[in-house]
């Protein structure tokens, strides 16, 4: 096998012209003295190929086109030199086509690691399949509308793609940049799977550098708060919307929390107290905080729903959801994008830290995680915790 021996040229097929004076183009490769032919999808009329260069006049995009395709081309040559497989002018051909069944395809190995991950319940959350699937069909969409393939090779993911689809979600998509980047992680650890069990050689991310913005902490005001709760909205979906945001606000809870509440998460001590007693879903800990006198008023609003359906709260999807909270934001006249990262972070700077809480008071009751905040978990006991929120209590009884 001489890897040297390999070639490539552009014919126009003028046997197969069309009623429209219209001809093929196709791509010939020639590798170890085999000759293969794959049509590039592109017909142009007969004069306007030029033979002796093998190239369209005055088409500077389909020329652009065509020398991807050979790009594209010489690259798998490259790579099956370096691997030292099986070269030809079909393998070639096949490679660049899809019909090797060698070869691993980003969205088919996505949904294969999906499945894997959805069996392992105790080391993944639901919230977190969701995420999964979530990515998967962006990728999906991006890979179809963008590339115009139904699925695309991991080999042929690079840089350039990860730019392309960086840009996608931001512009296309209007993701922010952090949802983008969250997007694009979990598309890294697909890739650092497949480098790891050496289905490609090099990371695309290699070069990228993924960025989030960490002082961007949306939250509401005193005012845009009382006008979320104050605001009439005639219609039951909505409404239902509204309170479990609000119980967002006044318990620091995700919203992948708060649709596992069932009513014997709120727990009452020998004291009394009443809490919210619950296993975070991100990290499957315990964590109790203590239960906000309008969280409360919320929680008694349902109590139909508790005893019929054994949840605590009526929780839509989230899809239905984030729809929801656009539309309230608009009718409250609030001009900010309402998630539950905007209502855990208002119970952080309007709720508590507005109320004089301290920083410590704050961490613990957001259950964050960092080894800083571990420290601070050990001077905080329940008690302290308590005390510490029994005067804002007192204040918020008269809200929602």
């Amino acid at each position: 096998m001489n890897p040297l021996s390999f070639s490539t040229k552009f014919i126009l097929k003028t046997d197969k012209e069309d009623i429209d004076g219209l001809a093929p183009i196709y791509l010939r490769i020639i590798a170890n003295r085999q000759i293969a032919e794959l049509s590039i999808k592109r017909k142009i009329p007969l004069v306007k190929w030029d033979a002796q260069s093998a190239k369209p006049k005055g088409n500077p995009a389909l020329t652009s086109y065509m020398t991807t395709i050979l790009n594209d081309i010489d690259a798998i040559h490259t790579e099956l030199v370096k691997d030292k497989k099986e070269i030809s002018a079909k393998v070639i051909k096949d490679i660049y086509t899809g019909k090797d069944s060698s070869v691993i395809y980003l969205l088919s190995y996505m949904n294969q690691h999906i499945q894997e991950i959805t069996q392992l319940t105790n080391e993944y959350a639901p919230s977190t399949i969701q995420k999964y699937n979530i990515v998967y069909n962006h990728l999906q969409e991006f890979v179809t509308k963008c590339r115009r393939l139904e699925d695309i090779p991991l080999r042929k993911i690079d840089i350039q793609f990860i730019n392309e689809l960086d840009f996608y979600l931001k512009t296309v998509k209007k993701h922010q940049l952090n949802t983008a980047t969250k997007i694009l992680s979990i598309l890294k650890v697909i890739i650092n799977k497949a480098l790891s069990n050496k289905l490609i050689l090099h990371s695309p991310f290699k070069g990228f550098k993924l960025k989030y913005d960490t002082n961007r902490r949306e939250y509401l005001t005193n005012e845009e708060l009382q006008s979320l709760i104050t605001t009439k909205l005639h219609n039951d979906g909505l409404e239902k919307v509204r309170q479990i945001f609000l119980f967002g606000v006044y318990s620091g809870l995700r919203f992948s929390d708060i649709l596992e509440l069932t009513p014997n998460n709120i727990v009452i001590d020998l004291n009394r107290r009443k809490w919210i007693s619950y296993y975070i879903g991100k990290t499957k800990q315990q964590h109790r905080i203590p239960l906000l006198k309008p969280a409360e008023k919320i929680i008694n609003k349902y109590k139909e729903h508790q005893e019929k359906t054994g949840k605590l709260l009526p929780v839509f999807s989230n899809q239905k959801t984030n729809a929801y909270l656009k539309a309230i934001a608009e009718l409250c006249g609030i001009e900010k994008r309402l998630t539950f990262h905007c209502s855990r972070h208002t119970l952080a700077t309007t709720i508590l830290l507005g109320n004089n809480m301290s920083k410590e008071v704050v961490q613990a009751f957001l259950a964050h995680q960092s080894v800083t905040t571990t420290e601070i978990y050990a001077k905080i006991t329940q008690d302290f915790l308590w005390e510490a929120t029994k005067d804002i209590n007192k204040k918020l009884a008269n809200n929602v």
